[in-house]
């Protein structure tokens, strides 16, 4: 049986993150774009973007104290994955 960190549509290539977040979308997505939010340990947004719909998405985080984040993505009213990573 797979866990639910298996069974996310978000792979994120290097974790801990140093001041790019990496990461791979293995879902189908349509042609509507992509929001990306970067939530803290509060649960409080801190970066909401959108981005052209793609299956590899990079994101700079020098901005961000090192602590521990979730990467949430979203197309539409679907969410497409949500990953936690921590950032050094």
């Amino acid at each position: 049986e797979q866990s639910e960190e298996d069974k996310s549509s978000l792979l994120i290539l290097s974790n801990p993150v140093i001041d790019q977040l990496e990461f791979i979308i293995k879902s189908d997505l349509t042609m509507e774009e992509l929001q990306v939010f970067i939530i803290d340990s509060q649960g409080k947004v801190l970066i909401s973007q959108r981005q052209a719909p793609s299956g590899r998405i990079s994101l700079g985080l020098s901005g961000l104290s090192a602590s521990k984040y979730i990467v949430s993505v979203k197309q539409g009213r679907r969410i497409i994955g949500t990953k936690s990573f921590s950032k050094f």
